[in-house]
């Protein structure tokens, strides 16, 4: 007797079949054009627990092709017991590139350093272009936010902005350029030391415009890891990367930048959390959890 045919349609016991890209569970993912930047964005988004009245509250990440499936399995899973873990319902908005890395490190770069008038003191060894966050805050004000609330039932009071790195170093930049873009400002392992500081700059003229002003109904927390300054027991003390992390002093700039803004500008909330046993590539997954209570309003880190 002849073996029965296979049936194409019932896959074979123990073997793969219909592979494709995997997909995170109630999410979605838009593709979003901007006339300020010139680029495409992959925009993940989804909304975490029931829409609370007013609509909900909008956090958005920066680098969301990597942070954004951290932060939204984070947030689903928190928000399962949500009085243990401080987490409220909000609408997550990843902005990403949609290349197909993790990082398109070219296009972030551009997006999210200030612009400066001579950028011959980035310290960039690659030559890439900087100089491009106001065209990308334009986008994110004039473009994604409006999207955003089109789609979505959402809260333009209560709008948050998370970026690590370079990231952060925008957040900052949005900040003192434009602080009603958004209410809730989480900087993490913030790239300071970025144009030979030019972010203080930035910082000293934002203090000498708030004075004398009503207080900025906006909150603001920064983060750093242990070993972003001092070098993590896995390397050697004498490597190339330790001493560039200790050259930089991260941690030690990050906590004096908190403390002026807390000293000049008391009517602004700064908190500040040093992750311990932390790398600037670890400490983002440690600020993002931070960052999901610090948004919703129940944590103040």
């Amino acid at each position: 007797m002849d073996a029965p045919a296979t049936d194409p349609i019932t896959p074979t016991p123990g073997t793969l079949f219909e592979t494709c890209q995997a997909l995170l569970p109630t999410c979605e993912q838009h593709g979003m054009h901007s006339r300020h930047t010139g680029r495409r964005y992959r925009i993940q988004t989804t909304c975490v627990g029931p829409e609370p009245e007013g609509g909900y509250p909008v956090f958005t990440l920066l680098d969301g092709d990597t942070l954004f499936p951290v932060a939204a399995m984070a947030a689903h899973a928190m928000m399962t017991r949500t009085g243990e873990n401080g987490v409220t319902p909000m609408l997550l908005v990843g902005v990403g590139y949609g290349h197909d890395g993790w990082l398109d490190t070219d296009a972030r770069v551009e997006d999210y350093t200030p612009p400066v008038a001579d950028g011959s003191a980035s310290h960039d060894a690659r030559g890439r272009r900087q100089g491009g966050a106001g065209r990308f805050l334009r986008f994110l004000r004039e473009e994604l936010q409006p999207a955003m609330a089109e789609r979505f039932s959402v809260n333009p009071q209560r709008q948050a902005l998370f970026g690590h790195s370079f990231g952060g170093l925008f957040a900052l930049y949005t900040l003192f350029n434009q602080p009603d873009a958004f209410q809730t400002y989480i900087a993490s392992s913030p790239s300071l030391w970025w144009h030979d500081e030019y972010i203080l700059q930035e910082r000293d003229r934002f203090v000498q415009a708030q004075a004398g002003r009503p207080a900025l109904p906006v909150r603001v927390h920064l983060s750093i890891g242990e070993y972003e300054q001092k070098h993590a027991p896995y390397i050697a003390p004498d490597s190339p990367r330790a001493q560039m992390l200790k050259a930089r002093g991260q941690v030690d700039r990050v906590r004096a930048f908190t403390r002026h803004l807390n000293e000049t500008l008391p009517g602004l909330p700064v908190s500040f959390t040093e992750h311990p046993r932390s790398t600037h590539g670890s400490s983002q997954l440690y600020a993002v959890l931070d960052a999901l209570r610090f948004a919703s309003g129940t944590d103040t880190v």
